[in-house]
């Protein structure tokens, strides 16, 4: 049975209440926790969201055209300056070509 797009609706409406009802209760708690034990629970939350955005793009260098996809999101003009997205066979290209350099000089 397909869900129509009343039923929609008002599950996106349901959640958008669930979540601002956590956002209240979450400031009042930061507001009121003398302890500041909030800190400790709003660090590990920061850090794994740092940890999983990391592992994804990790993942997605290893998909194909995934360190394509890595430049483009992010506009990446200066490869130089992520030796991780520069395709393998470049980095070997760069190196032969700066060891001949050396070799002429």
């Amino acid at each position: 049975m397909q869900r129509g797009i009343d039923d929609k609706k008002i599950e996106a409406a349901m959640r958008n209440k669930t979540h601002d009802d956590f956002i209240t209760r979450w400031a009042e708690f930061v507001k009121n926790d003398k302890t500041r034990s909030w800190k400790k629970i709003h660090t590990e939350f920061i850090n794994a969201q740092f940890k999983k955005s990391e592992e994804f793009y990790e993942r997605l260098k290893k998909q194909p055209n995934g360190k394509k996809k890595i430049i483009e999101i992010f506009g990446i003009k200066n490869l130089k300056a992520y030796p991780s997205l520069q395709e393998k066979d470049k980095q070997q290209n760069i190196k032969k070509t700066l060891a001949k350099t050396k070799k002429i000089t």
